[in-house]
């Protein structure tokens, strides 16, 4: 009996522990299965469970389809709307006083021209920011562009000063909405690749301001019989951009991805959102392995709402939000105080410069000076460009904006004497430099802290603001004031926003609309570590290991 005893339970140990190898064995290849489709709850002990349809985030989603082709699809369209802004705003520079003089205007109608624009681009801001969070982005994409095209063109067949008034203002209307293709960019571009990508409107927008002036130098000063025709030309073709803009929208342009999954009430929505990611992996070079059968989206963590301003200040987002305000309303009067700055180096200085040729130029525009200080920007683009994901956005803002007020200051400082027409320029195209570069990481960052629900909404009260500020430029940025005192107000706002710039959270790297909380949370352990973290959720769990899905199903 013993001696049986020892055989015996040996032969049990062997049996029970192949079986356990074999449980082992099985439970290792499943782990691995998994592991290589999708990220599954950490700690479910339900082989059911682990067998379900995969769900991904909709940001590992977009990160999955890289960025090739389709972002530069969408990049296209969104950078010729870009562009319109540009050329709708710049060529009010030339056509107000074109206009003044062939239609007698007085200085009150000469500023309302102005003001129909930026009243319009006031109410387009709050108006058309909304309806993209409710209705959603690319019906608004579309939206935008055709009222600018529209009513850009219309522009060119007024015949009287009221008519006038009513088309830029509704050009305006459409100028306001111009976060929306932005945003709709940004909600495309995978996590790696948001910043330089998010740059690349901005050479439409540079592009824009180069050929305004020039366009300009071939239509306006062509006038030999004064009958005023040419101005027409002039406007009808600024507004070709967005009439292109408009048709791109309508063909290539999809609905975001991340704005239906905010559509839980729609039972499709998911469905489609996913399709979407699907055509866009396939135009990116990628196969059917990037979502295999079996992948859904998850759903947005928060429920469906309706955007709301009163949202933006709810007591989880009223500090970022209040916080982006004051960014906004500071960087648009440091940028459109810099521009008049600018123009007002060459003003009245012209007479005295022996190199600045104007007997043939009959509206006493330098055409030189403005594209050379204009390019500026299309090199503040490209520094941004190389920066914005090394260094971060709010480092980039901070430097580029204290860099750029200290310029702008010297630049007033040096025209209050006797300087030369080149000088003038190099400060001028050094303080435009810095000022637009620090722009750009604004707008890149207001994209990144807000939520998808309230995005489009958040960002364009954030542009409503800075209509405010750009308002408010000319007045403390006016001829009658002293170079020395118009230096010293951009001075001081590009130091509120070095200020307002370190209070906000980083976002390179980072999911987009990240709760203010988890935003603090995610910098204070990377600051504590020294190394990104990656932060964890019920909605983005790590995948199991295999000693922990072993010891979860008792097979260790």
């Amino acid at each position: 009996m013993n001696g049986e005893n020892p055989s015996t339970n040996g032969t049990c140990s062997s049996s029970s522990e192949a079986t356990n190898n074999g449980r082992r064995n099985d439970a290792t290849a499943k782990l691995m299965n998994t592991a290589d489709t999708a990220s599954l709850s950490a700690g479910d002990d339900d082989d059911e469970e682990m067998e379900a349809l995969v769900t991904i985030s909709i940001d590992e989603a977009i990160d999955r389809i890289g960025y090739g082709r389709f972002q530069h699809r969408i990049t296209v369209a969104a950078g010729l709307c870009f562009a319109s802004d540009a050329l709708e705003i710049l060529l009010l520079s030339f056509l107000s006083v074109v206009l003044q003089t062939e239609w007698n205007l007085t200085d009150h109608q000469f500023s309302g021209i102005f003001a129909s624009l930026f009243g319009g681009a006031f109410i387009g801001t709050l108006v058309l920011g909304r309806l993209a969070d409710r209705f959603g982005r690319k019906p608004l994409f579309v939206l935008t562009a055709s009222i600018i095209a529209f009513f850009g063109m219309g522009t060119a067949l007024t015949q009287t000063y009221t008519q006038l008034l009513v088309a830029r203002g509704l050009v305006g209307v459409g100028i306001g909405g111009i976060t929306v293709p932005f945003d709709t960019l940004a909600e495309i571009m995978p996590t790696h690749s948001r910043g330089q990508g998010l740059v690349a409107p901005s050479y439409y927008w540079c592009g824009a301001s180069l050929l305004v002036p020039i366009v300009a130098s071939l239509t306006l000063d062509t006038t030999t019989d004064h009958s005023g025709s040419n101005w027409r030309v002039f406007v009808a073709v600024c507004a070709i951009p967005c009439v292109i803009s408009a048709i791109v929208g309508v063909f290539v342009v999809p609905e975001s991805p991340r704005w239906l999954c905010q559509q839980q009430q729609s039972p499709h929505a998911l469905e489609k959102a996913l399709h979407i990611l699907r055509q866009a992996a396939h135009i990116n070079g990628h196969g059917d392995d990037v979502f295999p059968p079996g992948v859904q989206l998850r759903p947005a963590q928060c429920q469906e709402q309706k955007a709301n301003v009163s949202d933006l200040l709810s007591t989880e987002w009223r500090r970022t939000t209040l916080l982006l305000w004051c960014l906004w309303g500071s960087y648009a009067f440091l940028y459109y105080g810099t521009v008049i700055a600018v123009t007002l180096a060459f003003y009245n200085n012209n007479n005295n410069d022996s190199d600045t040729d104007t007997d043939n130029n009959p509206h006493s525009f330098d055409y030189l000076a403005m594209i050379v200080s204009s390019s500026a920007e299309l090199a503040g683009v490209t520094l941004v460009k190389f920066t914005v994901d090394r260094w971060g956005r709010m480092y980039c803002m901070k430097q580029y904006f204290t860099a750029g007020g200290i310029l702008v200051f010297v630049l007033c400082l040096r025209t209050s004497t006797n300087t030369t027409r080149l000088e003038r320029i190099v400060w001028a195209f050094l303080a435009r430099f810095f000022v637009y570069s620090g722009s750009l990481c604004v707008w890149i960052a207001t994209a990144e802290l807000l939520p998808t629900q309230l995005r489009t909404t958040g960002h364009s009260c954030a542009n409503a603001v800075a209509r405010i500020g750009a308002f408010l430029a000319p007045f403390l940025a006016s001829p009658d004031k002293q170079p020395w005192k118009i230096g010293t107000s951009m001075l001081i706002a590009s130091w509120i926003l070095r200020i307002v710039s370190s209070q906000l959270p980083e976002t390179t790297g980072r999911p987009m609309g990240q709760q203010p909380q988890q935003q603090q949370q995610q910098q204070h352990e990377e600051e504590l570590t020294g190394t990104a973290v990656m932060t964890t959720t019920r909605n983005h769990q790590a995948l199991p290991t295999e000693e922990t899905y072993l010891e979860a199903n008792g097979l260790t």
